[in-house]
């Protein structure tokens, strides 16, 4: 290994013993299972065994390594609904919760490390140290981005922002309709909305009565932007006190079901060219920059927009740690990237060049690319889980049995009383260069046809294989 590559880990590990080390830590939000790693990292870096409070045990039973848990119950297959349900667990924690915890730590003295992460300060006391700051969660708001995006000189969607009813949105409606609809974004409570749970597509032509309709029972504004040829892509990083780390550029993997428009999630397998590369994180540096200037940002953000013949065009802003993180953190295990974030938001220092950890970060990412894929279901498997196994033959996408050669799978596993498939994709399932929104789509269509399941994916408005418009 490089001398800077060891130097780089062995700065970041000390910032995070001395972060971590003797601390009690509560873990609040995720499934049960899903916290082996946050565990082993924990007690790798000092601190003492954690406390979970874990939405469901998920596949799977307790990690070792805990001092103990209780479970709560939050919809896991909706992100708006997920990120409530746990903040109002830290803000009125159940009784049983309130008990274990306070058994556990009876001084009050333990740090809390929940997710999602949300506006949410403190579980009893005990401070959220990876919680977003009010100052923070406004840049995620869809109604108000763009004035912050033309205020700092970054390139973005025309868009306007109307009240959601019918009248204002017709008219916001053809206005910004080129030929291939619209997308309809309304603004979340307590944060953004990255799944676009409160967003609808209009196709052109089509009457958005139904549209203003759905958002007004909803939301307050409503910001509308047209459809355009190209992809969602977005640059992901983290912000130091003195220098914005950006990684490589990576396709946001979005679907359409009906009118809704549903990310599923993410794919570092895109081959973007060079100055496309330049633009996206241009555009991110620019943003993490403008962030930690106006609003103190600390730890992850990302910048998402749309990448094609006028270049990039930002739409959103997000001040927290994402699925591509999440990516990120499975290359560099070495770093702990959860608990490097949630260090960074309280104020820790690191005592590394930040050159040092981008350039560390970013060999990392691009030298493994991978993709984080999941949509919802109505329904969960019979059983624990189960999986198909997916082969890729004369350019479709098939079905085949467990030990046969494979490109890649689907478990579908149970949240709640419903489910999630979750594609699992190798390489030769991406695209042309290296996009992977067609086969996610072609995923949906075999699951659907083996397990019933109504998914119902498509592609993006007018979408082409690869590329689509965004």
């Amino acid at each position: 290994m490089p001398g800077r590559e060891r130097d780089v880990e062995a700065a970041v590990t000390a910032a995070l013993g001395r972060f971590y080390r003797d601390r009690r830590v509560v873990l609040v939000g995720g499934p049960l299972s899903q916290y082996a790693d946050r565990v082993d990292a924990l007690l790798r870096h000092g601190a003492r065994p954690p406390f979970a409070v874990a939405n469901g045990t998920g596949a799977g039973g307790a990690p070792e390594g805990l001092a103990g848990h209780r479970e709560i119950t939050a919809d896991m297959n909706s992100f708006l609904a997920h990120r409530a349900g746990v903040a109002a667990v830290l803000g009125a924690p159940p009784d049983d919760v309130r008990a274990a915890v306070a058994a556990y730590d009876p001084d009050r003295d333990a740090i809390v490390l929940a997710e999602p992460s949300s506006a949410a300060a403190e579980l009893d006391g005990r401070p959220v140290v990876d919680a977003q700051r009010p100052a923070w969660t406004r840049y995620e708001d869809p109604t108000a981005v763009d004035a912050f995006f033309d205020d700092s000189g970054i390139a973005r969607l025309p868009s306007s922002v109307v009240a959601p009813a019918a009248g204002p949105l017709a008219a916001a409606v053809a206005e910004r309709d080129l030929g291939y609809g619209v997308l309809c974004e309304g603004a979340a409570r307590g944060g953004g909305d990255p799944t676009m749970e409160l967003a609808r597509w209009v196709a052109d032509g089509e009457d958005c009565g139904p549209a203003a309709d759905w958002l007004a029972a909803r939301c307050a504004a409503v910001r509308v932007t047209p459809v355009l040829p190209g992809v969602h892509c977005a640059a992901h990083g983290f912000v130091l006190p003195d220098h914005v780390v950006v990684l490589h550029p990576y396709e946001v993997v979005v679907l359409r079901r009906g009118d809704r428009p549903h990310v599923a999630g993410c794919s570092t397998y895109a081959r973007f060219a060079t100055d496309e590369v330049a633009a996206v994180l241009g555009a991110a540096a620019r943003v993490g920059g403008e962030l930690r200037r106006r609003a103190g940002l600390r730890g992850a953000f990302s910048v998402s927009g749309v990448l094609g013949a006028s270049g990039f065009l930002a739409t959103s802003v997000w001040t927290r740690f994402t699925s591509a993180h999440a990516l990120a953190a499975h290359r560099t295990p070495e770093l702990s990237l959860p608990l490097l974030h949630a260090a960074l938001v309280a104020g820790q220092p690191l005592d590394v060049a930040g050159p040092d950890l981008e350039r560390y970060l970013r060999d990392r990412v691009t030298s493994a690319p991978g993709a984080v894929v999941s949509v919802p279901t109505a329904r969960g498997p019979a059983g624990e889980q189960r999986t198909l196994w997916l082969s890729l033959e004369d350019g479709r996408l098939r079905a085949t049995e467990a030990g046969a050669h494979s490109d890649g799978c689907v478990v579908h596993v149970p949240v709640g009383s419903a489910g999630k498939a979750v594609l699992i994709a190798g390489p030769a399932l991406a695209g042309p260069g290296g996009f992977m929104t067609g086969a996610v789509v072609d995923a949906c269509a075999t699951v659907d046809r083996a397990w019933e399941l109504g998914i119902g994916a498509t592609p993006p408005p007018a979408a082409r294989r690869g590329r689509g418009v965004v």
